[in-house]
């Protein structure tokens, strides 16, 4: 008698992670009818699934067997095949005839096969059947345990943290517990010597309360001084105030003076500006003048000095007075 299926070969026919709606959510085909197909698979129930499951298994085995004897045959097959053989698709390998054929060709050696498997296997489908369910149970039991003892190591782990972390805050605590009783001790002994300071303190402010009255009563004498000295101050700053009017309105007496000389001053010397300035055109009106005058002496002495050596020898005595008398002119 043969022994329990292994895990393999339930896993294999059962995988823990695999179903037709996951398969359909990653799946995106392009054509209807692989659409339908996908869609009809969806709607099935759990035992109809499986036996579709095993037959696509058996399907795939006898695809990649029909593959590798298609791949030997290419080997023995001569290299003056046709280019139409060459490039014949893979997708020839899902023909029904070609499965069947490949069927019948192995078919004998195969019912030996399972002959010799019936002999040595004495287990009945059902007792398969019970086995693989008791095995799906235990391996969905054997996950959900994982999963609790997962999920309580994690707390443990958790309640562990937290534990060290209270531990810690603990050492924490009594290390400052420590700490205040020994400045619990310093502030008691601070606190007896400030009683001590306080009584002196307490007979010091007895003398001070003492030598507050006596400048009370100085501070009286001063105020009734102060208050005299308060009203002279106010006699004199009236008198400074009169004496700054007085001072005011002489101020503005002398500057309205002052101001009314300045623009007699003013006016005077505009006059004389604008008398100097009638002059000073009247001069450069004559200055204009004979500069154009002596121009034109110029160039009638320039006109004479050109027709001198023109002139006869009994000329030129005349012509130099001439001359002359242009330049003296």
């Amino acid at each position: 008698m043969s022994s329990s299926p292994s895990s393999h070969w339930v896993e294999s026919l059962f995988p823990p992670q695999y179903s037709i709606r996951d398969y359909r959510a990653t799946f995106q085909p392009d054509h209807q009818r692989v659409r339908r197909y996908i869609t009809t698979l969806s709607s099935f129930d759990a035992p109809t699934l499986a036996a579709i499951y095993e037959q696509s298994y058996l399907f795939t085995l006898i695809q990649r067997l029909a593959k590798q004897e298609e791949d030997n045959e290419k080997k023995i097959q001569s290299k003056t095949k046709t280019q139409a053989n060459q490039t014949q698709p893979v997708d020839s390998v899902l023909d029904i005839r070609l499965i069947r054929s490949y069927l019948e060709k192995h078919k004998e050696k195969e019912d030996a096969e399972k002959k010799s498997d019936h002999m040595e296997n004495l287990w009945t489908s059902d007792e398969i059947s019970i086995i693989r369910s008791a095995y799906m149970k235990v391996h969905d039991d054997c996950l959900r345990l994982k999963s609790e003892n997962d999920y309580y190591r994690n707390q443990l782990e958790i309640i562990q943290n937290k534990f060290n972390e209270t531990n810690q805050i603990l050492e924490k605590l009594q290390e400052e517990h420590l700490e205040l009783k020994k400045i619990h001790t310093r502030w008691t002994i601070r606190t007896n010597s400030s009683e001590q300071i306080l009584d002196q303190q307490r007979q010091e402010n007895k003398e001070l309360i003492e030598h507050v009255e006596k400048l009370t009563e100085q501070n009286e004498f001063y105020r009734r001084n102060h208050l005299q000295m308060q009203t002279n101050l106010l006699e004199k700053q009236t008198r400074v105030e009169h004496l700054e009017r007085k001072i005011d309105h002489y101020d503005q007496t002398i500057k309205n003076e002052c101001d009314r000389r300045i623009d007699l001053v003013e006016k005077r010397s505009q006059t004389a500006k604008e008398r100097y300035k009638i002059e000073q055109n009247k001069l450069q009106t004559k200055l204009d003048k004979e500069q154009d005058l002596r121009r034109q002496n110029l160039l009638a002495l320039d006109q004479l000095r050109k027709h001198v050596p023109l002139a006869i020898p009994q000329e030129n005595e005349q012509s130099l007075c001439d001359i002359k008398h242009v330049k003296y002119v």
